[in-house]
């Protein structure tokens, strides 16, 4: 997961939100996933994030790739500080993270209501949706607050289970919580009050402003072309019997060598070195800005806690509980009964 301008974007919209409801000098702040961090300089100058220089960042997208995460989560910290969060920590279920859990299993007893705001953006990523969800919010301490997302659009296996806004929005506020405030934002930092639908299906264009409709689907179509090319590829390749003229085809091409050749005879080592990690840190972030496993339109949402839930509380989509208080005030003596 990463820290990129989507997210500052989001985070300058819902800032009055995010901060604390009460200022303290020890306000813990947890994200689900261990973050990397990708925004731009323009991007926090435009949303005036005060924690962060150009040379906290120009920094950061120099250091070596073994120092990328340990640098990632400074950077982090330093963007919560921005918002009053003093104390920055990560949960992940790899040694990376401060807190190392796997969300299908209920968390114990010593995390509980033990942060001031969790950010939970890697909660779909299990298979136990339920109970992940459900651990996100016995972390918030009472008075606390909690942000989650959900992707919108066609995002087929990039979860196991991503849910409706609806349901985040049901959940939380079933369970101790009150919807603060909740947001549709595309890429391009654009956002507009998210508001449910009273539709038993919503299609996702029923929810984007009509400009950006067509510019969607064009979107969808330009980068379903290269995925389509990549696939059509690797499948030809599979099917050649010859397993060396595989290996060959993904070997390292000779005239590549040849041209480090040259570099390293006109630059010298260093200055080769230097060009190779210009070259390196300048292709991981433009590949991270413009992969395409990044959704195009997000729902943001931020909650408070104001109640202590002891058991999960469920209930039927809002759609059919409408219906059910429909037909008991029309048959009051027969709703509930064998038809």
């Amino acid at each position: 997961m990463g820290i990129a301008n989507m997210f500052i974007s989001a985070s300058a919209t819902l800032e009055e939100e995010i901060r604390p409801s009460a200022a303290g000098e020890n306000l813990r702040f947890l994200t689900v996933g261990t973050m990397d961090f990708w925004a731009t300089w323009r991007c926090l100058r435009r949303h005036k994030i005060i924690t962060i220089t150009k040379q906290d960042l120009l920094a950061h997208e120099q250091v070596a790739p073994e120092e990328f995460n340990t640098s990632s989560k400074k950077m982090c910290a330093r963007l919560f500080k921005h918002f009053g969060y003093n104390r920055y920590e990560e949960m992940d279920i790899n040694a990376r993270a401060d807190v190392v859990w796997n969300l299908n299993d209920p968390i114990t007893p010593n995390l509980m209501e033990n942060y001031d705001f969790v950010l939970n953006v890697s909660g779909q990523y299990a298979m136990n949706a339920i109970q992940s969800y459900w651990n996100t919010l016995q972390m918030v301490k009472m008075g606390g607050k909690l942000m989650v997302q959900t992707h919108l659009g066609d995002m087929t296996n990039r979860f196991y289970l991503n849910p409706s806004p609806d349901f985040l929005i049901e959940f939380y506020t079933a369970n101790g919580f009150i919807l603060e405030k909740a947001i549709l934002q595309n890429r391009l930092g654009f956002s507009m009050p998210y508001e449910s639908v009273k539709t038993k299906v919503t299609f996702l264009s029923t929810l984007i402003p009509l400009r950006y409709f067509l510019v969607y689907y064009l979107q969808q179509i330009l980068r379903d072309i290269p995925l389509r090319m990549e696939i059509t590829r690797k499948r030809r390749l599979q099917k050649k019997e010859d397993a060396s003229e595989i290996n060959s085809s993904v070997g390292e091409h000779p005239r590549r060598e040849d041209l480090k050749i040259q570099l390293k005879n006109r630059l010298g080592e260093q200055g080769f070195q230097k060009l190779k990690k210009w070259v390196c840190t300048y292709e991981r972030f433009r590949s991270r800005l413009n992969m395409p496993i990044s959704p195009d339109w997000v729902v943001w949402c931020v909650f408070r806690k104001v109640e202590r839930v002891e058991n999960p509380r469920f209930q039927l989509l809002k759609t059919y509980r409408d219906h059910q208080v429909a037909t008991l005030k029309k048959e009051p003596a027969t709703a509930g009964t064998m038809r």
